[in-house]
């Protein structure tokens, strides 16, 4: 082999690990991705927001908006509470609400909506 083959060959080798070792040492946008994942927490998630209708022996009946797991005491609270008539042995208040609900407070007396 002549001098000059070997110099193209010494230098096209030298190029070639040298655009290797700059690939290796770029960093991947795959391992940014997975750190941000990693930062978000449960407890930085807000749970959705929904919307309920509220009529019945509630102090201020209407359209409530509240947490996505809100729970039907937390609803009546956001209605003003619950009326003297209301007949609160009727309803489960540990239940879960669900977006679109129409929830109707019964009265004591047999008052119909």
């Amino acid at each position: 082999m002549n001098n000059k083959f070997k110099s193209y060959l010494l230098i096209g080798g030298f190029i070639v690990v040298l655009g290797g070792l700059l690939l290796i040492s770029e960093p991947q946008s795959e391992e940014v991705i997975i750190e941000q994942a990693t930062v978000i927490t449960e407890e930085s998630r807000e749970a959705p927001k929904i919307y309920v209708h509220v009529i019945g022996a509630v102090n201020e009946p209407g359209i409530i908006e509240a947490s996505g797991d809100a729970r039907l005491y937390e609803i009546l609270k956001l209605a003003g509470g619950v009326t003297k008539e209301a007949d609160i042995q009727k309803i489960n208040l540990a239940s879960v609400v669900k977006d679109e609900q129409k929830i109707i407070i019964p009265y004591i007396e047999s008052r119909r909506f």
